[in-house]
């Protein structure tokens, strides 16, 4: 899916610019502004993440194409057709005819997030935009039931933010050099975003605490029988799990240095191929407690408010794991 393009005329020739039209932040606002009116309504929150995803894909795109067209393209052939199509040289060409019927095929999301990032850091991002990718694939392809709680979380904690931190320098001036239209935002409905945001992390931090508490009861009412069975006991992996690893990672609940981390990868088959989604999650043998990425990350960003001074250490070591395991 492509953005909308135009050309200018210039002493140096023609030059093909990107305007960030309808169809990418006009978009990204119409999910946004679709999100916040939702309330519990599943179908309006199905179409806000659609529209979301797609928007997103076309504004990262438009930013690599102003960088150069050609980090847009899926492949360049041998005889360079997606070139041509890509830099609107069919007059030039010998067999304009044929040329004008080549589709031009950009590259999948999955791609073009890994060619952004040699651009723009996305490091932190990164899972949070597959997972939305990951979660668009499953609503339009498999029409499976998934978790409108989580989706809520996804947009309003993680991707709509990055997308504001992302857009708002942009506003200021012209996108790269290949842009004539600085980008312009609705302040306002961003603004009603922070609220809702806020909330919503008030309510993941109620739910989480309680989780702890609960494996934390669970694992007091333990006999010293039980116990000393749990401390040898293994995880168990999952059927899309490839590995695990305990990292002496002291667990929130129990307290004992005995959370795992579980590394997989789920696969989605689509029209652009095998796409391959890396996640991760830490499980604890001994209580039980199971956490996901949210948490993790959660747990990360506020160990205070979960270990005692010193005790959170090797937490940080997992995002390096993580990271070197998926590359």
């Amino acid at each position: 899916m492509g953005g909308v393009y135009r050309h200018k005329k210039t002493r140096f020739g023609d030059e093909t610019h990107t305007s960030y039209g309808y169809d990418s932040v006009d978009l990204l606002e119409e999910g946004l502004k679709e999100f916040l009116e939702s309330g519990n309504d599943a179908r309006r929150i199905v179409s806000c993440l659609i529209k979301t995803q797609i928007s997103i894909e076309l504004i990262f795109k438009e930013y690599l194409k102003g960088i150069c067209p050609a980090l847009i393209l899926e492949r360049i052939d041998d005889e360079g057709i997606q070139v041509i199509k890509i830099f609107s040289l069919e007059g030039k060409t010998t067999n304009r005819t044929k040329n004008n019927k080549q589709e031009l095929r950009t590259a999948n999301f999955v791609i073009i997030l890994k060619r952004l990032n040699q651009f723009v850091d996305l490091s932190a991002i990164m899972d949070k935009l597959l997972e939305l990718s990951k979660l668009r694939n499953e609503v339009v392809h498999h029409e499976i039931n998934i978790n409108l709680d989580d989706i809520n979380l996804l947009l309003a904690k993680d991707i709509f933010p990055f997308m504001y931190s992302f857009l708002e320098p942009l506003a200021q001036r012209p996108v790269h050099i290949a842009s004539p239209k600085i980008v312009s935002l609705d302040v306002s409905l961003w603004k009603r975003l922070e609220k809702v945001t806020k909330s919503m992390i008030d309510l993941f931090e109620g739910n989480l605490m309680k989780k702890i508490t609960f494996f934390e009861d669970k694992y007091e009412r333990l006999t010293p029988g039980q116990i000393k069975e749990f401390s040898k006991t293994n995880v168990v992996l999952g059927p899309d799990d490839v590995d695990a690893f305990i990292e002496d990672c002291q667990c929130p609940s129990c307290k004992n240095d005995t959370l795992w981390l579980i590394i997989g990868i789920d696969y989605d088959w689509n029209p652009d191929g095998t796409l391959q989604f890396p996640y991760r999650y830490m499980k604890c043998p001994m209580c039980g407690l199971e956490l996901q990425d949210d948490e993790i990350r959660y747990i990360q960003e506020n160990p205070k408010s979960f270990f005692k001074t010193g005790k959170a250490n090797r937490w940080s070591d997992i995002d390096h794991i993580f990271d070197q395991d998926r590359e």
